[in-house]
């Protein structure tokens, strides 16, 4: 950079915490049983990071101000995360199904509306068919539906501030990228179904699992026209899809006192889809 000497002093301090509660009551009539369980979270996290730098130093010089070319950047950043949920879980017929169902509602200052809870459910369902000839332990069929967030970037929802100089005046300027007050998380929802099957004292094992995932709300950063004064933003739109499949088989070959070997196969296949974009 025809400017020898380079001296750079990197300081930063990150700071996470999270916290919560959560209870859980189990209750059962007869050969069933039911739990009920219910929680609050809270996540904290906070970063600076200061960097500067300074080029055509003296030599023999270690004070980042004996430069003649300083650059400084500064970064600042806070999210806060909260997030309740409620869960009902049922046993019965022996311990043979079970059914959950259960709803989580979470906010963040990432989002545009900070105050908001974004409400993502699920539920669940498993039976079990044991005493099977040809020596099989056991076959499981299941079945489960839910829905996961995934929260925007740190500066979406806001317009970025530059420094800048005006008629001999240290100012703020607009920046070029235009923030969304009304962005919010993408929203993943998932079917999945399968079966397990256990084999000769579990020494075999085999798992079929297919699912369809669909993301919506999805969280895209595209270029704007320059005649509105920006040149990208944020926005929430388009779909997209993720199907497949998942095939697991293991054995035990042998288990005798302190030796064992164990064997596992897995084959997966996931194909995605971009189903449709919005017009930027």
């Amino acid at each position: 950079d025809a400017l020898p000497g380079t001296l750079t002093y990197l300081a930063g301090t990150s700071v996470f915490g999270n916290g919560g509660l959560a209870l859980s009551h189990t209750y059962r009539p007869g050969s069933m049983s039911f739990t009920t369980s219910a929680g609050f979270q809270h996540e904290y996290r906070s970063l600076r990071v200061a960097n500067i730098i300074t080029k055509d130093v003296v030599a023999g010089q270690e004070n980042v101000e004996r430069g003649a070319s300083k650059e400084i950047s500064d970064t600042l950043s806070l999210q806060v995360d909260q997030a309740m949920y409620a869960q009902e879980e049922w046993l019965g017929l022996n311990e043979k199904l079970l059914l959950t169902a259960a709803v989580r509602g979470q906010r963040s200052t990432v989002n545009g509306n900070p105050h908001t809870y974004y409400l993502f459910p699920k539920a669940a369902a498993s039976y079990r068919l044991t005493s099977l000839p040809w020596r099989t332990d056991e076959v499981k069929f299941r079945i489960a539906y839910g829905a996961a967030g995934n929260p925007p970037l740190l500066d979406s929802p806001f317009t970025p501030l530059t420094g800048t100089v005006y008629s001999g005046q240290n100012g703020l300027a607009v920046g070029t990228r235009r923030g969304n007050s009304d962005i919010k998380p993408e929203r993943q929802t998932e079917l999945e179904g399968g079966v397990d099957v256990t084999m000769l004292d579990a020494r075999a094992t085999l798992a079929l699992t297919g699912y369809r995932r669909t993301i919506t709300d999805l969280l895209l950063r595209g270029n704007d026209a320059p005649s509105k004064g920006f040149i990208q933003r944020d926005i929430n739109g388009g779909k997209m899809r993720n199907t497949g499949i998942e095939i697991t088989a293991g054995a035990t070959p042998v288990q005798s006192g302190a030796v064992s070997l164990v064997s596992n196969l897995t084959f997966s296949r996931n194909v995605g889809k971009i189903v449709s974009l919005p017009e930027l």
